[in-house]
């Protein structure tokens, strides 16, 4: 009984990231769907209201946290640079 829960224990479920950079490598179709997927998200998100934005992720992050983050998520997919990478030194 020790070795099955010895077994158990070291098949580990592969992590989003790893599940994700996975998917990537299986061709250039899936990097355009993850691009049109991120698109409309950004555009799905920015018509929600807070309250709405709140339910959808079980108010674990704020509303404005969800949003920095996806357009953050947009500009680096279709390299915009940040306003503020313009102005450092």
């Amino acid at each position: 009984m020790t070795r099955k829960k010895v077994n158990a224990e070291k098949v580990r479920r592969p992590s989003m990231d790893d599940r994700i950079k996975a998917l990537l490598k299986e061709g250039p179709l899936v990097a355009l769907y993850f691009n049109v997927a991120v698109n409309v998200l950004k555009e799905h998100i920015s018509n929600m209201t807070d309250e709405e934005l709140g339910k959808m992720f079980e108010n674990l992050l704020h509303p404005e946290r969800v949003r920095g983050n996806i357009e953050d998520m947009y500009n680096k997919l279709n390299n915009i640079k940040d306003e503020s990478d313009s102005q450092s030194p």
